[in-house]
């Protein structure tokens, strides 16, 4: 028999720094094993520091994943905290940027993280093909690099492994990214500095060799990430012990380097600053010439997207929850729009905040403010203050009838609703058999759809008592961004 492990998350621990109650409840499952939801194989489609990551899918409705499993029993006490960490920490994100954690399986002997499956391999391997990058494609890279690096300082989180590996693209038709691994990541409060010199050594910022650094150090990362790019070399080797000393002689300033354009050297030499006071943060550096003087094209903003959120925002909390609860599942190809709209809304903010989006709303709808405020307090169902990237999805997803079938039924346990009438009397089996036959119109499928999400609604309502529900949905009720310590 083995040994029990106490557990490794808390999630006390990840409410009070910030992560929603909904979202967290439902991804941090401890009832099941792994095996139940998911067939995972032993086919690796990737690695970090910790171990492989495997391929999976889901055994209702097939959806793709990727999971990276850990044995208690064979983590020291550091790399048993280092795990609580990475798992508490990426609990609390969501960002159009930042690889999804779709969910968390835990059992007294393992811990499973079922990620985000991304398809397009990792920025090392398009940097290789491609020997270097045009100053047009490293600076779509680099914005989108810095979006990711901002959203986590504004969050209060250090990723502190920023390099080409952990950049990957979502499909291999596409350049958007996404950072992953969060292995190494740590909170910080802002004002103490970090001790722990962690990383990899060709990345690590100065001050990391020092023992005393800040989120600065991921900046430097990021210049790191761009010189390689633009030259095609890194900056540092593999044996470099001090950085800054490398700089003031002069050495990765190389006859490649001098061949980019000034507006280029001086964004790179920036974030490469030894000097920590002149190295901007995050938020600033996305505001440099470099990047301003060639800004991204936005999404277009349409009255189907205005639709869709105020549908979302006049349906009831626990319908509401379930649409949540399918779009952590979404794949990446089915958001890619939802996630272009979400960032054209930000405008270069890490979040969708309340002022932001009534200003975007009522500037493209004409709408009028204290309705756009409206509109948002129905959308913030957590009163963070914010509109997360993957409420926003949900709500973008609420009048779209899925284009794949297969996923609309895949968050929904068969047997659990076996039981209650109400889903009996609305024909759950009948209903995925109607979806699935063929052919199939979409009117049939968001009827079908709709149908089970209300009646699923009713069953739950009656499972658990209203003022429970309440409870668990209570405005105020949910942890906010705080000092950490």
């Amino acid at each position: 028999m083995g040994v029990d492990h106490p557990p490794v998350v808390s999630m006390r621990d990840v409410l009070d720094h910030g992560g929603s109650r909904v979202q967290a409840k439902y991804r941090y499952i401890t009832s099941r094993c792994i095996g139940k939801d998911l067939d995972v194989s032993s086919v690796a489609v990737g690695s970090g520091l910790s171990g492989n990551v495997f391929h999976a899918r889901r055994r209702i409705g097939g959806g793709q994943c990727a999971v990276k499993s850990f044995i208690k029993g064979t983590l020291n006490k550091e790399e048993t905290r280092d795990l609580k960490q990475e798992v508490e920490i990426y609990l609390t994100l969501d960002h159009p940027r930042i690889a999804r954690l779709e969910g968390v399986y835990e059992t007294k002997s393992r811990v499973h993280l079922v990620m985000e499956y991304l398809t397009g391999g990792d920025l090392a391997d398009r940097l290789l093909e491609q020997d270097r990058f045009t100053e047009r494609a490293a600076r779509h890279v680099t914005r989108q690099i810095l979006q990711a690096i901002c959203y986590l300082h504004s969050r209060g989180v250090v990723h502190r492994d920023v390099k080409l590996e952990n950049v990957v693209y979502a499909s291999e038709d596409t350049d958007d990214i996404k950072l992953i691994d969060f292995g190494l990541s740590s909170r910080w409060d802002g004002t103490r500095s970090l001790k722990r010199a962690c990383g990899t050594i060709t990345y690590a910022a100065p001050e990391v060799f020092q023992h005393c650094y800040t989120s600065k150090a991921d900046v430097w990362s990021v210049g790191v990430i761009c010189y390689a790019l633009l030259t095609g070399t890194m900056p540092f080797d593999g044996n470099v012990k001090e950085p800054s000393t490398t700089i003031l002689q002069g050495l990765p300033w190389t006859s490649a380097f001098h061949c980019l354009s000034p507006n280029a050297r001086a964004f790179i030499k920036l974030l490469m600053c030894a000097d920590t006071s002149v190295r901007p943060e995050a938020a600033v550096a996305l505001r440099h010439e470099w990047l301003v003087s060639h800004p991204e094209r936005h999404a277009p903003l349409n009255r189907d997207m205005l639709s869709s959120l105020q549908l979302f925002a006049s349906t009831s909390r626990p319908q509401r929850t379930q649409m949540l609860i399918e779009a952590w599942h979404a794949p990446s190809n089915l958001t890619a729009q939802g996630r272009a709209q979400y960032l054209t809304l930000c405008d270069g903010e890490p979040a969708l905040t309340c002022d932001r989006f009534t200003s975007e709303v009522v500037s493209y709808f004409g709408m009028r403010r204290d309705e756009a405020e409206r509109l948002f307090d129905a959308l913030d169902d957590d009163c963070s203050g914010l509109v997360s990237y993957t409420r926003f999805l949900a709500a973008v997803f609420s009048s779209q009838a899925s284009p794949d079938s297969d996923h609309i039924f895949a968050s929904f346990d068969v047997g659990r609703y076996t039981s209650c009438p109400a889903v009996v009397d609305c024909g759950l089996r009948e209903s995925k058999s109607a979806v699935h036959s063929d052919p199939v119109s979409s009117s049939t499928v968001s009827s079908c759809f709709r149908g089970l999400l209300r009646a699923v609604c009713m069953c739950d309502g009656t499972l658990y008592s209203a003022s429970r529900s309440e409870q668990h949905v209570a405005r105020g009720q949910h942890g906010t961004l705080r000092a950490h310590h």
